[in-house]
């Protein structure tokens, strides 16, 4: 989730100068959905708070802001790309070179949609869809409990994403 962050940072290990963090900035949801990017730049725990502080000063004086429609970092950060945007960080507000450092290892399970067929951890299966907009009206809904119930054991769950899930369905009804 870090990706949609104006700015984060990700704990990882660096093979030479041990934990820290890895700096991604320039993510942002609402109607214009970005993910952050990647500056490939290893941040010590003690220099989070400088390096924060830098990123948002980048923002204050290059950024967007008396564009109401565009006052995000992630506007700026996709105009300029990772490398322009950490030179300018370096050289003008950190006046130092940041250290290249390990992207952070890719989660071991990662489900970012769970639309279509998965395979649960008991043998049975969900199934994923997203209803259209994300809307769902009381006969719909209705007709999806009957689906549940005829092919799984009525459970249905909702996502964050507002997508559905019907549980423990059975290989034959998949």
């Amino acid at each position: 989730a870090h990706e949609i962050n104006d700015v984060a940072f990700v704990g990882v290990e660096h093979p030479q100068y041990g934990p820290g963090f890895d700096l991604w900035v320039g993510g942002g949801l609402s109607t214009n959905p970005k993910l952050g990017v990647r500056l490939g730049a290893w941040v010590p725990l003690e220099e989070v708070a400088d390096v924060h502080i830098g990123v948002i000063s980048v923002f204050r004086d290059y950024g967007y802001r008396r564009l109401r429609n565009r006052a995000r970092l992630k506007f700026l950060v996709a105009d300029w790309g990772a490398e322009k945007f950490r030179q300018v960080l370096e050289d003008e507000y950190l006046l130092r070179k940041l250290v290249d450092g390990p992207a952070p290892a890719e989660p071991v399970a990662r489900w970012r949609d769970h639309i279509g067929v998965h395979r649960q951890k008991d043998g049975r299966f969900y199934v994923g869809f997203a209803p259209r907009v994300g809307r769902v009206d009381g006969t719909l809904l209705s007709k999806i409990a009957d689906l549940a119930a005829a092919h799984g054991s009525d459970r249905v769950r909702t996502t964050v994403e507002q997508k559905m899930l019907v549980l423990d369905v059975a290989e034959e009804h998949v």
